[in-house]
């Protein structure tokens, strides 16, 4: 008879302290205020590994505290609020509720892809951030619960399935090409697969596409004005793979191979791109991998300029980007990125 194995994890340090107000309606809103938020994740599941771990203990501990981190001592803003009008100034990020204005400190600032910082809506952003890093472990992992309390005895527990946030849907068929023929031809910033170089069938290599701290902050203490060239590799999914917090998921819209799901993506991110004063200086198709490990196989290459690191870093701000995100997400299997320096760009 089978049963089910689950692990909670509730660390002392599993917190994080920040500033939010919760909006009621288009004229009334809570005052600025804060919380030291405390977070607890239990993780369940039918097998265990060969020595009889669920998941290594440390492991997901550590991508917990990660996520705390990137949370810890900001403003949480909402950035699908119908009732915040929020502008990126660069240096400062513009709230205006109301009859209330704020001006924030942008690197103190963090845009939640939700319509309320709510602690529900906390505790569905963690588990996102949480599902991103763990979607490999789908075939062990059944289930993932994140609760985050806000204050002695007030909090909110969101609950999902891993297993269908970490492989595409039964309802999704396979297609016989690389996408339609309007989105092979909107796709300006990566070239397509070589005929024999398949995508890959699903994305077991790598499941988290930001930035870990330790590079986030070894880019917070360089020069922001200086130019910088971001080198990306690519290796697209053969189907696209949105995840169950995504609007595409279950609909016809998801039923695309990941490089039409990637080419959304380029679409939104190269008007910001623009809009920045950034342009593609070079992109292709990866034709062989010559020196190094030939899996990942990668598709395409691009370089991007970007006139100031502070122009990249807003751009990672952007709400419109942002949201664009979750079609790079579901369309690429893997994603390598290495900043160089862009100074030959400049006049290029």
């Amino acid at each position: 008879m089978s049963g089910t194995f689950s692990l909670r994890l509730g660390k002392e340090d599993f917190k994080f302290s920040a500033a939010h107000f919760t909006v009621f309606g288009d004229s009334e809103a809570e005052p600025l205020h804060g919380h030291n938020y405390r977070v607890t994740v239990e993780l369940s599941g039918s097998e265990v590994d060969d020595l009889d771990f669920l998941v290594p203990a440390t492991t997901a501990k550590r991508d917990i505290r990660a996520e705390c981190a990137a949370l810890d001592e900001k403003i949480l803003l909402p950035a699908k609020c119908p009732h915040l009008g929020l502008t990126d100034r660069g240096e400062t990020m513009a709230a205006v509720f109301d009859s209330r204005r704020y001006e924030f400190p942008s690197p103190e600032v963090v845009l939640l892809p939700v319509a309320n910082v709510t602690v529900e809506a906390l505790a569905r952003s963690l588990w996102q951030r949480l599902r991103d890093r763990w979607a490999h472990l789908h075939h062990r992992i059944d289930v993932v619960e994140v609760t985050v309390t806000e204050t002695p005895g007030q909090g909110a527990s969101y609950r999902r399935s891993l297993q269908l946030a970490g492989r595409p849907r039964p309802d999704q068929p396979r297609d016989s090409g690389a996408g339609t023929a309007a989105a092979r031809s909107s796709l300006q910033l990566a070239g397509r697969p070589r005929p024999d170089q398949p995508p890959r069938k699903e994305a077991a290599l790598n499941t988290r596409f930001e930035p870990d701290d330790s590079q986030l902050a070894t880019l917070a203490a360089l020069d922001p004005e200086t130019p910088v060239a971001a080198l990306n590799l690519f290796q697209f999914n053969e189907r696209a793979q949105y995840s169950p917090a995504d609007e595409e998921y279950g609909t016809e819209a998801a039923n695309v191979s990941g490089q039409e799901a990637f080419s959304r993506y380029v679409a939104a991110a190269g008007q910001v791109l623009a809009d920045l004063g950034g342009r593609v200086a070079f992109s292709t198709t990866v034709e062989q991998v010559m020196i190094g490990p030939s899996d990942p196989l990668w598709h395409a290459a691009a370089i991007m300029f970007f006139p100031t690191r502070k122009a990249f870093i807003q751009m990672t701000m952007n709400p419109d980007f942002r949201a664009a995100s979750r079609h790079r997400k579901a369309g690429l299997a893997n994603h390598y990125q290495a900043h160089l320096d862009g100074t030959p760009w400049v006049t290029a």
